[in-house]
């Protein structure tokens, strides 16, 4: 298999967290410096964020995606303390 690049994209600072992505190409980019997650398309636009939720989107590290695309497993940097595992379930608009 050889790759060859497709798309020059913006440029994201995503510390040391780890992007994941899903059957429908959308790529997932934590920010934990900034406590969101950008999703972006097959052409590397972004087409949503997630922010806050309850509890608190803070600092968003590791990210999997559920075989069925319907749910985000999002696991946090929270320094020192435990890390905690977030979920979030897409919706129909």
């Amino acid at each position: 298999m050889r790759y060859w690049q497709e798309a020059d994209l913006p440029a994201v600072d995503v510390g040391w967290a780890r992007i994941a992505s899903d059957r429908s190409d959308y790529v997932y980019v934590p920010h934990s410096q900034r406590g969101a997650i950008t999703i972006f398309n097959r052409s590397g636009k972004p087409v949503e964020y997630l922010l806050g939720g309850k509890p608190g989107l803070n600092a968003p590290r590791d990210i999997a995606v559920s075989t069925t695309g319907d749910s985000l497993y999002v696991i946090e940097s929270t320094g020192s303390g435990p890390t905690h595992i977030l979920q979030w379930i897409k919706k129909v608009r």
